[in-house]
């Protein structure tokens, strides 16, 4: 079994020096800004399928300006602005949660009924091609400062906001908030999250996660798991990352970032001491197994310096992990343009796979200070990025690492939007670890994956057929989420990866029930081709 695992460690690290050595930066696939209108752009971003979200200022008002982007047929272009005005008291930091066709945003500086800095959460929804504001969501304790929609995590059915100032074990102790909703209707709540811990000025609710109705929320120095219990969840486990520096206690200078993936969780920690001194940041993995949360690596960033800051904010899909570093010094000398980085596991192994990095990043734009990374895209928001103008601000949208490359285009569905497929964790056969992801499908719908060995494009109910030659269908059936998201790990020692094997590339493509568009009644994703080693 040593033997097999040492393998399976070499096959691995080999590979990711292929890939690390073939292309550092990933594909800088679009720079969105919104000029003359809207100054520091990139606040706070979001990605989900073919929309992005960023958040800025209306350069004349002060107005808050939430740009929703499309991307079509490999462009990205503006869809909609939604102006909040300034004399709302929004302050700067805006959560925001894009999840399929909603879109959640945090004030946790807002005064519901009068009452100073409760927040509130507001959700919008699209319905006919654009968002518009569907329900506003408030704590139903809510008192003044508590600072409600301090963070959101968005997925499926599933809403968590957090309330970072709440006081219900101290002061500045912190909580948390679980909203449902059923069948695309209006989120109620469910139920207030507290840590078994709770003290005063822990700041419970700095950042937060869910992933399949599991919720991970940090605090200053660790982070809590809670499991569905029926209609409750319950605290499960309290991780607690080996950190060797500290904010100072009670104040939100730099927050644990989380990620939840499965039986995966990752903690970033960007004051962390390293080699080279204070600040370079670390990423703290654990795996869920029979026995609980089990400490895994601690990731570095080969090429760190002091105050990059990595894992300021981080990301994890399937075996992908993605992390931003805002402050990265390495390119040109303290308060650099900022940085972002990819790793990518394979079997128990994760590595270091690529960096990103603007096309025309100049110094102290906070690239990577706003960050999102779904289905295959991530996205760098970078408020103080200066070109043209001083403080325009731009998001970042860049392709996915070179773990597959994608074929042939989808035709929007019902949704309006492409469906999409993207993959996560790698391609060596030997490590099975291999998912699909699925976006912008119509919720609810039946969908089923297929891959074969040749592509080919051939128009198939309302899109294409991208996949020839000998295919599999990849049973059983699966149904997308509320937000249009459908996975599926790939189990490559069983008949499900029949064909796969080293050497080989296999195309993969998702077939999906669409009877809203009125037309044959299906459609398909776009494809994506995968070369095995």
């Amino acid at each position: 079994m040593r033997r097999l695992s040492l393998v399976l460690a070499l096959l691995c690290g080999l590979f990711a020096l292929e890939r690390l050595d073939a292309r550092v930066v990933p594909a800088e696939e679009a720079k969105l800004q919104d000029q003359p209108t809207t100054r520091f752009m990139g606040q706070n971003v979001a990605v989900d399928g073919n929309v992005a979200v960023a958040i800025g200022h209306d350069g004349p008002t002060l107005d808050r300006n939430i740009l929703v982007y499309l991307r079509s047929a490999g462009a990205w272009s503006l869809e909609q602005r939604i102006t909040l005005p300034a004399t709302a008291g929004l302050g700067d930091d805006l959560p925001i949660a894009l999840y399929g066709n909603t879109l959640v945003l945090g004030a946790l500086h807002a005064d519901p009924g009068g009452v100073l800095n409760a927040g509130s959460a507001y959700v919008y929804k699209r319905t006919t091609g654009l968002f518009a504001l569907a329900q506003t969501l408030t704590a139903p304790d809510g008192a003044a400062r508590d600072q409600f929609g301090a963070a959101l995590a968005l997925e499926d059915d599933v809403l968590v906001v957090t309330a970072r100032i709440d006081d219900d074990n101290g002061d500045r102790s912190g909580s948390a908030y679980v909203f449902r909703r059923t069948g695309g209707g209006p989120f109620g709540f469910v139920q207030k999250l507290l840590p078994s811990d709770g003290a005063p000025r822990a700041l419970f609710g700095e950042e937060v996660d869910v992933q399949a109705d599991r919720i991970l929320i940090s605090s200053e120095r660790k982070a809590y798991v809670f499991e569905p219990a029926g209609n409750q969840w319950a605290e499960s486990a309290i991780l607690v990352p080996p950190l060797n520096t500290f904010s100072p206690n009670g104040t939100r200078h730099i927050d644990i970032s989380v990620g939840l993936w499965g039986s995966t969780a990752v903690l970033g920690w960007p004051r962390q001491v390293g080699p080279m001194g204070v600040g370079e940041g670390a990423l703290f993995v654990y795996e869920r197994d029979a026995g609980g949360w089990q400490a895994g690596p601690q990731l570095l960033y080969s090429n760190a310096v002091p105050r990059d800051y990595v894992g300021f904010d981080l990301g994890l899909q399937g075996g992908t992990l993605a992390a931003s570093a805002p402050t990265d010094n390495s390119f040109i000398g303290p308060g650099g343009p900022g940085k972002g980085l990819i790793y990518a596991r394979c079997g128990a192994t994760w590595t270091e796979q690529a960096e990103y990095q603007a096309s025309d990043g100049s110094h102290g734009d906070q690239f990577g200070y706003g960050f999102d990374f779904d289905t295959g895209t991530t996205i760098f928001g970078a408020a103080r990025h200066s070109l043209p103008n001083n403080n325009d601000g731009a998001a970042y949208v860049f392709l996915p690492d070179d773990l597959f490359v994608r074929r042939c285009m989808a035709n929007p569905n019902s949704t309006q939007r492409e469906a999409r497929l993207s993959a996560s964790g790698c391609n060596v056969v030997a490590a099975n670890d291999f998912s699909l992801h699925a976006a912008n499908l119509p919720p609810g719908a039946p969908g089923l994956f297929y891959y074969g060995e040749s592509a080919v494009q051939v128009v198939f109910g309302d899109g294409f057929r991208c996949v020839g030659g000998l295919t599999r269908r990849l049973h059983p059936p699966g149904f997308a989420d509320q937000g249009g998201h459908l996975d599926r790990e790939l189990d490559l020692s069983s008949s499900a990866g029949a064909g796969i094997v080293s050497g080989a590339t296999t195309h993969f493509q998702l077939w999906h029930r669409d009877t809203q568009a009125g037309m044959t009644g299906f459609n398909l994703t776009d494809s994506i081709e995968v070369s095995w080693q």
